[in-house]
């Protein structure tokens, strides 16, 4: 009855629905604190009694090392781990020393703490600092850290982007007699490379579980192609791919995702495309991130005909293409000029009915279709360029004005290229580079407009002893007014002194 008595009423009543007990004992709460089906805010509110901060007046009911234990344990289920160590700071003060137990569950609760918005996590005040010092606490104490020990602090060590401590926490771990190399540890070192990109040593690590007789499973396999794809090593991610197979490890989407990002990052569309075939032959259905990784590859190797036809058979069988599918389509298109299918794609996004945005990339990209065109295709990219903030309310970026301006360039519409340039200027916010002037001119000294291009010319000239620095293309540009200039007399020296 002394037990119960220190929980307030207000406590009493939040604990009221668990199990239909009204005034829960310390005996009850921490026998709660194993039930996973709890909620975190009902967690917190048990540990908050049993703490002593859940009113006024609130008295600590936990007095021995077994309970510490099991709220430093539960805390760690939830990544809270500053309230573990928290606990692990008032066991000093009460006369009681951590075990092997009790430290091993605040390490799992540093293990198990998630990245945040400060990076904190990445420092030696994070988590992956904090269980060294633990670790090292427990070697002062005499204490003999055991698999869990250093499986916890490997995996505080990998989430902090820490893969060297990692590799020698692994070398300490394995050169004690009672801790043998297993996959978990091996799984969480290789995890560490893969998010440094170091992917000869996880490479170097996967290999040597074979060695040391270790049974390698799907995540430390896909932990090592992760890593070759942040390298860009297709060849080995799809050597280490067909090694799954001959291991009988079963490879899963991720592992195929990881893979043909590889192939993407590596340019080996080719490759990306025969994985996604294989895995529809293994029955495995491709994921949106698998189908965009392969659809990115064909587009910087600038192939159309191929994402196009990916495009249909995910329309036809899955999964249905976003956002990120459709500008790599578009952006495909442009690539070869191929402005229609180009417009096709993007009416298709507008059309789709599943809350598909029509992004500036994909609007850009369409423009650029249409410069690249045999034939540029200027007004449809003005056109474009116009409907952008009403129709589908983008703002124009500086690619769609490049597209726009380089379209009237090529096909010498100076009237046109000279209001582009003098919308692009008041709309703010955009920076004009020598490359616009050389499309302006180019379009009005060739499109029969040579004094519009003496002007312009004569504004970047002006505007080059400031910011603007001209290149070698405006220089041929400039060079070709200031001699059809003289030919027209119409008195304008371009390369003479600037007043």
């Amino acid at each position: 009855m002394a037990e119960m008595a220190v929980c307030s009423p207000r406590s009493n009543r939040d604990f009221c629905h668990l199990r239909g007990v009204t005034r829960p004992s310390k005996g009850e709460l921490l026998f709660r604190l194993r039930d996973r089906s709890l909620s975190p805010e009902e967690i917190s509110k048990a540990i908050a009694v049993l703490r002593g901060r859940a009113g006024i007046g609130g008295q600590d009911l936990l007095c021995d090392l077994k309970e510490y234990t099991i709220v430093i344990g539960t805390l760690g289920r939830f990544a809270r781990w500053g309230e573990a160590l928290e606990l692990l700071q008032e066991l000093a003060p009460k006369g009681l020393e951590p075990s092997v137990i009790t430290l091993n569950a605040a390490l799992a609760a540093l293990a198990s703490g998630r990245r945040r918005a400060d990076q904190l996590d990445n420092s030696k005040e994070g988590p992956w600092g904090k269980s060294l010092h633990l670790l090292s606490r427990m070697e002062q104490q005499m204490l003999e850290p055991d698999k869990i020990t250093y499986s916890a602090v490997i995996s505080a060590c990998e989430k902090g982007y820490q893969w060297t401590l990692a590799l020698g926490l692994l070398g300490r771990a394995v050169g004690r007699s009672d801790v043998k190399m297993d996959v978990i540890l091996c799984s969480a070192v290789i995890s560490a490379c893969e998010k440094c990109a170091r992917w000869e040593q996880a490479l170097q690590l996967l290999q040597k579980t074979s060695v040391v007789r270790v049974q390698a499973n799907a995540f430390s396999f896909g932990a090592a192609v992760s890593a070759c794809e942040k390298g860009a090593r297709w060849e080995v991610a799809i050597e280490l791919l067909a090694e799954m197979g001959r291991r009988r490890v079963v490879a899963d989407v991720v592992v195929y995702s990881a893979t043909i990002s590889a192939c993407e990052k590596g340019g080996a569309p080719h490759a990306a495309l025969a994985l996604l075939y294989d895995m529809r032959c293994q029955r495995i259905q491709p994921d949106i991130v698998c189908c965009n990784a392969a659809m990115s590859a064909c587009e910087k190797a600038a192939w159309w005909k191929e994402p196009m036809q990916l495009l249909k058979h995910m329309k036809g069988h899955g999964p249905m293409p976003d956002s990120i599918t459709y500008n790599a389509a578009v952006s495909a298109c442009a690539k070869r000029g191929r402005w229609a299918s180009a417009l096709a794609l993007l009416a298709e996004v507008r059309g789709s009915g599943r809350g598909l945005q029509v992004s500036v990339i994909t609007c850009s990209a369409a423009m650029d279709a249409c410069d690249k065109a045999p034939k540029p295709r200027w007004e449809v990219a003005l056109k474009l360029l116009a409907a952008m903030p009403v129709e589908w309310q983008v703002e124009p970026n500086e690619f769609s004005y490049a597209a726009a301006l380089s379209a009237c360039g090529r096909e010498w519409q100076a009237r046109a290229a000279l209001q582009l340039l003098r919308d692009k200027e008041l709309c703010g916010g955009y920076v004009l580079n020598p490359l616009d002037y050389t499309c302006v001119v180019q379009a009005c000294s060739v499109g029969g407009h040579p004094k519009g291009a003496c002007q312009v010319l004569q504004e970047l000239r002006l505007r080059a002893r400031t910011a603007l620095k001209p290149g070698a293309e405006w220089l041929g540009a400039a060079r070709a007014v200031a001699l059809d200039s003289r030919r027209r007399n119409l008195g304008t020296d371009l390369f003479s002194p600037a007043s």
